[in-house]
């Protein structure tokens, strides 16, 4: 099992090689997990999607919402 100096200096090569950060992220991508964030931040009890419906529904709405936010970008 790695100890924490291994995993850290793993994560910072990690991070120098990729420039720090995902090729593949897109500014859509970026915009739907500040959603997400903001989403899951409220406190509200979500008793009823962990045990019924999932968690399905903020991954939607976030996205909903980077939609949103990138065309308003584009006026």
């Amino acid at each position: 099992m790695k100890d924490n100096i291994e995993v850290a200096k793993e994560y910072t090569d990690w991070l120098v090689k990729n420039g720090g950060h995902l090729e593949s992220l897109t500014l859509r991508d970026h915009f739907a997990g500040l959603a997400m964030q903001g989403l899951l931040a409220t406190g509200a009890d979500y008793e009823d999607d962990i045990h019924g419906s999932g968690w399905n529904w903020v991954a939607a709405a976030s996205y909903k919402m980077a939609d949103a936010m990138l065309k308003e970008r584009a006026k």
